[in-house]
């Protein structure tokens, strides 16, 4: 996913005429801080920062204080800045609603890295699904998968050789989605038979495969251009209130959920 958004990101900016400088946080603040204050050292004109969880305290307020330009991605924060990501927490009520409809009642869920905005708007939408139907959320079946496959994987694995196991699994992001899938292939149990499936995040050669994956596919172009063209506008001169832009991901209906494939 980020890969492809650096590559919508750099593609704006270089038609506008900037180089894109990376730099990767890998989700720590004190890496982040690092980086980010590297960056200001270096006169940069401006930054698009997917903040990791607590950068509100520090990093943000050190570059805010800087005068640079500042466009967040993927994250949302209640801070006057403009900042553009993916819609969360709906994409996630109706992954799970589509599970619910098919008949499952225990749905396990593997989120993401705790105290970024998307793991908990797309954990309220999983919540709001069940609570709709008058299900209360069970706590053994959230699954902290950390954004990372082999900490996914550990879990879903936990979770599928217990005594009581649920018929059905949403994962969060693509990193926990591949970890979920390697577990369930390790325990030799097939999707959808043994275990419906739906995650959020789409990957390119989804319908290349076995089982083909129902998904909430965010619009990674749409969503990493319009955050270069936040920056390209702020950093020539544009001086209105900042701007928060959720970009609506599409459903795409597989066979990873158990329910014949259809697209709505």
């Amino acid at each position: 996913y980020f890969g492809s958004l650096v590559y919508a990101v750099e593609q704006r900016l270089s038609e506008a005429g900037y180089v894109l400088i990376l730099g990767d946080s890998h989700d720590e603040p004190t890496s982040e801080r690092r980086v980010t204050d590297s960056l200001l050292d270096r006169q940069v004109d401006g930054m698009i920062l997917a903040p990791a969880a607590g950068s509100e305290e520090s990093t943000i307020p050190e570059i805010m204080r800087s005068g640079t330009p500042l466009v967040l991605i993927d994250r949302m924060l209640d801070i006057p800045c403009d900042q553009v990501g993916p819609e969360n927490e709906q994409s996630a009520y109706e992954l799970t609603a589509h599970l619910l409809d098919a008949g499952h009642e225990r749905i396990a869920i593997v989120r993401g890295i705790e105290g970024i905005s998307s793991t908990t708007e797309r954990f309220a939408g999983y919540a709001r699904a069940l609570a709709d139907r008058g299900i209360d959320v069970d706590p053994r079946l959230i699954l902290e998968g950390r954004s990372n496959v082999e900490v996914a994987e550990t879990e879903v694995r936990r979770l599928l050789t217990g005594s009581d196991r649920p018929s059905a699994l949403v994962s969060m992001n693509n990193s926990m989605t591949i970890g979920s899938l390697k577990a369930v292939r390790g325990l030799g149990l097939s999707i959808p038979d043994d275990l419906a499936f739906v995650c959020y995040d789409d990957f390119e050669w989804s319908d290349l495969f076995e089982p083909r994956l129902t998904a909430a596919a965010q619009d990674v172009q749409t969503i990493g251009r319009t955050a270069a063209d936040l920056l390209i506008g702020r950093i020539e001169g544009r001086d209105d209130a900042p701007r928060s832009i959720s970009v609506p991901t599409t459903f795409t209906h597989r066979n990873s959920c158990g329910c014949a494939a259809a697209t709505r």
